[in-house]
């Protein structure tokens, strides 16, 4: 009789024992996955007037087309809002502003500095056909 109650109360804890395994394995969390950068498609005439574009000619993230939609900063380092992940590109290269209806582009005191239309700047406004460098990476605003 004593036997028989062993083995029941063996048989009760390994149920126990898998029901806790299984509760465990249904509050596990998934693994979020990284922040996707939003990409728009413009056509000339129709969308937003208040976003630009940046067409990468060169680089990591060359052909690619990144939509700038309000202040990001710019630069190697992960905690950018885009990150350029190249040597020439400073950890925080620059940033966009949107000021009075206008897109501004800061150079943050990069080691390789920041061009538009091959001059260097400090700060400058931003329009369709500029062509920015930021260390040896081209971006075409669009």
């Amino acid at each position: 009789m004593e036997e028989e109650k062993k083995k029941i109360d063996a048989e009760k804890e390994k149920k126990k024992k898998e029901e806790e395994k299984q509760k465990k394995n249904k509050e596990a969390k998934p693994k979020s996955p990284k922040k996707k950068i939003e990409r728009k498609t413009i056509i000339a005439g129709r969308g937003d007037s208040t976003s630009i574009c940046f067409s990468f000619e060169t680089g990591p993230l060359k052909g690619t087309i990144e939509a700038i939609d309000g202040e990001i900063t710019i630069g190697r380092s992960a905690d950018n809002d885009l990150v350029i992940d190249d040597q020439t590109i400073s950890g925080k290269h620059c940033k966009v502003t949107f000021e009075n209806g206008q897109y501004f582009l800061t150079d943050l005191e990069s080691t390789n500095g920041t061009s538009v239309n091959g001059e260097k700047i400090s700060k400058i406004a931003l329009s369709a056909g500029q062509t920015v460098e930021l260390g040896k990476v081209k971006i075409n605003v669009q």
